[in-house]
């Protein structure tokens, strides 16, 4: 979706999703009068983070193969 980016910005692209997400869920843990414990919101964000990360950063186009 981002296009081709070099490994390191792919890197910062994924790391900020997830972390953003895990942060969020962390918040919402807190901020939500529920018996929830917020870690378990925490990981539930770094798995959507993580997924956000995956339609971010994934390229669907068909490149020829190289040949040698």
């Amino acid at each position: 979706m981002l296009g081709p980016l070099p490994l390191v910005h792919q890197v910062a692209v994924g790391m900020a999703a997830v972390l953003t997400c895990a942060a969020l869920g962390l918040w919402l843990g807190w901020l939500v009068p529920l018996a929830i414990v917020p870690t378990t919101l925490a990981l539930l964000g770094a798995t959507v983070g993580a997924v956000a990360a995956y339609v971010l950063l994934h390229d669907s186009t068909r490149r020829p193969a190289s040949r040698p």
